[in-house]
């Protein structure tokens, strides 16, 4: 598993990729936004993340060559990550996460609707600890 620099034509593929037949994802995004089904969460997702594309770093996660998901971040923020359903076991999930540590280093934060209660426990089980929750906004910490 690699990751590498994407366009945000490529991020649009990696975020539906991300979240190819993740149907659950529906009822873990952010309740602010209106969305009814998986391709109005991608498409929400890009938007979103399009409005920062000149400040944010954007990296494609490949498997074999094929795009499998996806990250975002600018300095120590991650703002936005997601590893298609099917390889969501230990192995890619540990070297995703692997990927991300090493592009945002020993100290960084993730903040996620409370609602997104899977990201959230992904990352505490990647020692990551919750600092604060406030406006229904998690926030986490990585600190080695």
């Amino acid at each position: 598993m690699i990751s590498k620099s994407i366009s945000y034509e490529e991020l649009k593929k990696a975020i539906d990729a991300a979240f190819e037949d993740d149907h659950e994802i529906v009822g873990m995004y952010d309740p602010s936004q209106n969305v009814s089904n998986l391709s109005e969460v991608s498409d929400n997702i890009y938007k979103k993340l399009f409005e920062l594309k000149d400040i944010v770093e954007c990296k494609g996660v490949y498997s074999e060559k094929k795009l499998i998901g996806y990250y975002v971040f600018i300095d120590s923020l991650l703002i936005s990550f997601a590893l298609n359903k099917e390889l969501r076991v230990p192995q890619h999930l540990n070297g995703f996460f692997k990927l991300i540590k090493k592009d945002l280093g020993d100290l960084f934060v993730c903040r996620l609707w409370d609602s997104n209660m899977r990201g959230i426990k992904w990352l505490v089980k990647n020692d990551m600890q919750i600092i604060d929750i406030e406006k229904n906004i998690v926030t986490l910490i990585f600190k080695k």
